[in-house]
């Protein structure tokens, strides 16, 4: 296809962007290329998903969404596409596919594999957890579905620390990649054992080069990613994920820059940041650069490479990605929520009690149910105490999500008695809540016994604690609604009382979606046959009677995703979840979860 004017005036403004990493002699053959695959994905319902290290080209001419590891799964858990592109490696089609198992997942070329992906094997793994039992398993999203299938919870470059902090282990098993263990190990007092895997890209880069650059370049400033050796880390002035580092750059402006990391990366952050100068003696690796527009358009054309795993393998695998989306919501705000709950047990005075103990000697305390449960919050309790003194050991005794029994165990603690004492209330409480709404919501999951249906929480949560109790629902082998209002589009009884229109509302909303789901709530037969048909995706039935839901599921499950909520209760769900509606939203295993009894005992 030649540059025509019809492709020069869809594809300039792309050139126009990205003119200064890809000369015009090259652009001439991307142009015709991009607008095809640009055109073709629309006809498909396609999506293309670019990770930061694809060329130029790749990342700004045809991406629909580009991005690093982590928002790349998280995307393509969201998207409404049927068919999934991955610019990217084998393991990231593979974590498309267990993100959206129901949709088409293509690779444009199959051999694009990657160095530490192909260092370890799910039989490897298991070898590890039988020498280490007990011991919690993080392995790196650069693994594959197998690896992936053996693991507790996975992580990327950008949330390491934060997922092994989060087990509350005090040792973990970390794979595969050596130099992001050692990185880890610096950053958090959990002992690490390491795997042997290297990035073909990062273990490039010596020191020696890294201080040539900065001699040759004063005032330069050399940002490096955690997967290159701990001496070129120290020699960098900032080390983050390869989100952290797109970040840095455009936060910080520095007048020049080396980004320690693969060369597209380099190129497409110095689009986005024109006026910074970028010095770039990278590396390229060598599976990404196999991703080009021509196998793009074949793969789309076609429909070729599928990306197929055994639906086995996808429960197992898919469940540790789940864990490490999940664990993302848990940033500072849970760290203020932590700390807010100890500030309101000591303002004005502290602990006017405990500080009149003569001795404030080692103890030995134990944190014991006083319920059958199932136990989460571990990870929160430990921080707690953590708060109070750092010193504080924190022995785990079982895992959150774990079914227990009365009488358990569940942590041992070793610090200074007046530091444990401050901390024990708060503690307790956090189990309380995150135990208590774990346990409810398995009692759902378990009464209707359906795999074809979810149970899920909705957005009636106590203020400021929906991240934790939503992380007690997913404990409890329930889902996540929508986390806040701009998740998802909700059309709900208000929203359609005060357009007046039902039918214009939609096809509104529709027109104007913006890649969000569209879930439409309606409370009778009547303003169902007012919108069905039109293209959203989901219908909310809510407070119906059965007789009503189950004419309503009839007519709607060919087109929507079918959804029940109002009035549920352990007494009618299984009559709900007969009707053959694929999810069941319940405000109550949130709102009104009976907390758990924990006492510590010394």
């Amino acid at each position: 296809m030649e540059l025509n004017t019809e492709i020069k005036v869809s594809t300039d403004p792309i050139f126009n962007k990205i003119s200064k990493v890809v000369p015009e002699i090259e652009w001439k053959i991307h142009a015709p290329l991009i607008y095809k695959i640009n055109k073709l994905k629309k006809e498909k319902n396609a999506v293309i998903l670019a990770h930061n290290y694809q060329t130029p080209e790749i990342y700004h001419g045809i991406a629909d969404f580009a991005a690093d590891s982590l928002a790349l799964a998280i995307e393509a858990s969201k998207t409404k596409a049927d068919i999934i592109i991955m610019c990217g490696v084998h393991f990231m089609a593979e974590t498309a596919k267990l993100m959206s198992p129901q949709k088409k997942v293509l690779l444009p070329d199959m051999s694009a594999g990657c160095s530490l992906s192909s260092s370890i094997t799910g039989k490897d793994v298991r070898l590890l957890k039988k020498k280490y039992p007990g011991v919690p398993v993080v392995s790196y999203i650069n693994t594959s579905a197998e690896v992936k299938a053996e693991t507790d919870v996975c992580c990327t470059s950008a949330n390491a620390v934060k997922v092994v902090e989060s087990l509350g282990a005090k040792k973990v098993i970390f794979l595969p990649d050596k130099y992001l263990a050692k990185y880890v190990t610096k950053n958090t007092d959990v002992e690490i054992i390491s795997w042997k895997g290297t990035c073909v890209v990062h273990e490039q880069f010596t020191e020696k080069e890294i201080n040539e650059i900065k001699e040759q370049n004063p005032g330069i400033i050399v940002i490096a990613h955690p997967e290159c050796p701990p001496d070129v880390i120290n020699a960098a002035d900032f080390a983050g994920s390869t989100s952290g580092m797109s970040e840095y750059v455009k936060k910080n402006q520095p007048k020049k820059v080396m980004m320690v990391t693969e060369c597209s990366m380099s190129d497409n952050v110095q689009v986005e940041n024109p006026k910074v100068q970028f010095i770039k003696p990278c590396n390229l690796c060598p599976y990404m650069k196999k991703i080009t527009l021509p196998k793009i358009l074949d793969c789309l054309e076609n429909e070729s490479n599928e990306i197929i795993i055994p639906g086995n393998l996808i429960k197992k695998a898919k469940l540790s990605v789940e864990k490490m989306t999940l664990i993302g919501r848990w940033s500072s705000n849970v760290i203020d929520i932590l700390k807010q709950a100890i500030l309101e047990d000591l303002r004005p005075s502290g602990d006017v009690t405990s500080k009149h103990i003569k001795n404030n000697k080692l103890i030995k305390a134990k944190i014991i149910s006083n319920e059958n449960c199932i136990i989460g919050g571990l990870s929160l309790a430990k921080k707690v105490f953590k708060f109070s003194d750092k010193k504080i050991i924190f022995k785990l005794k079982t895992k959150d999500g774990r079914k227990i029994n009365k009488g358990k165990v569940v942590a041992i603690i070793y610090g200074k008695s007046k530091a444990i004492l401050k901390s024990e209330r708060v503690a307790l409480n956090f189990l309380s809540l995150v135990s208590g709404v774990a346990t409810i919501t398995n009692k759902f999951v378990k009464k209707i016994n359906n795999k074809s249906c979810k149970i899920l929480c909705t957005r009636k949560t106590t203020p400021n604690l929906r991240t934790i109790q939503k992380y007690g629902v997913k404990l409890g082998g329930g889902h996540n609604h929508r986390f806040n209002l701009s998740d998802e589009i909700l059309i709900k009884d208000n929203h359609i009382a005060i357009d007046g229109n039902i039918n214009q509302l939609v096809k509104r909303t529709i027109k104007n979606k913006k890649g969000k789901k569209i879930t439409v709530e309606v409370d009778n037969l009547n303003q169902l046959k007012k919108i069905i048909g039109l293209k959203f995706d989901r219908i909310l039935f809510d407070n119906m009677n059965l007789k009503n839901l189950k004419k309503g599921v009839k007519l709607s499950s060919k087109l929507y995703e079918t959804e029940a909520s109002g009035g549920v209760t352990l007494k009618n769900i299984k009559k709900i979840s007969s009707t053959g509606v694929k999810r069941i939203s319940i405000g109550t295993i949130t709102h009104s979860a009976p907390a758990i009894n924990f006492k510590l005992e010394i």
